[in-house]
């Protein structure tokens, strides 16, 4: 996770601003760590739907985009097993990048970490000379965008794909008609009463979520990759019995 925070306007995060920053309470490492290894974020089932999902689709070599790649710490046993051959980290935060490279030093496939915002990072690449990818990877950090962020996300991931490309996104989802402030609501909630955290640490992560977080329902996600031009529908690979946590697969 990266590490500076941006600014939010009154009814979201300012559009062009460091999206990956906006997880400056997750540079707490021991603590995004325990959320982690607990599992309350689902990072656990999630890895072994993205494992099933990639298996499936990959029989030769590929490369991935990992864009907000944290200490890539779930990347090898998510990929163990897959004909995984380049992968390409980007992230914000130069101590994440650091621990990443710990984490991948005996990868059994090509490593490069960038360090820079994730959407610099895209608009850049989405050129016509650009590199291109069979999969990106994008988790916990697209609900930090404003929503023509967002949409642009989605182009230029459209354009940074290779030919028979996948996204691989998990995020925080409102429900169907759900307000952001409802789901604030709920989500906080639900860390209070869950979670085990006490104290600054349970007050600076519900902050976080308050000031932070603005996910969108799955209809207006779907609809932006639809927009971009991602024509087979979006396959929903995990979601938790509360509905917050999802993992979607998007194709070219």
């Amino acid at each position: 996770m990266a590490t500076h925070a941006f600014p939010t306007g009154p009814d979201g995060p300012k559009a062009g601003k460091d999206v990956a920053g906006a997880t400056a309470i997750f540079a707490q490492w021991e603590v995004y760590k325990s959320i982690i290894d607990r599992d309350f974020m689902r990072h656990r089932e999630i890895s072994a739907a993205i494992h099933t999902f990639v298996k499936g689709l990959f029989r030769k070599r590929f490369s991935l985009l990992d864009l907000g790649c944290g200490d890539a710490t779930s990347i090898p046993p998510t990929f163990a097993g897959t004909p995984l051959a380049h992968y390409t980290g980007v992230d914000a935060s130069a101590a994440a990048l650091e621990a990443a490279r710990r984490n991948l030093a005996s990868a059994p496939f090509d490593v490069k970490l960038v360090e820079s915002d994730l959407m610099a990072h895209l608009t850049a690449a989405a050129v016509p000379d650009g590199p291109r990818f069979d999969v990106m990877l994008a988790g916990y950090v697209i609900h930090h965008l404003s929503i023509e962020e967002k949409q642009r996300f989605f182009a230029c991931c459209r354009e940074v794909l290779a030919s028979a490309g996948a996204i691989v996104f998990y995020d925080l989802f409102r429900q169907p008609g759900e307000t952001r402030k409802e789901f604030v609501t709920a989500y906080t909630g639900l860390i209070a009463s869950r979670w085990g955290l006490v104290g600054e640490t349970l007050d600076d992560t519900c902050r976080h979520v308050r000031e932070h977080d603005f996910p969108e329902t799955v209809a207006t996600i779907t609809a932006l990759a639809r927009d971009a031009g991602f024509t087979i529908p979006g396959e929903e690979r995990f979601v938790d019995p509360d509905g917050f946590h999802r993992l979607i697969c998007f194709r070219t």
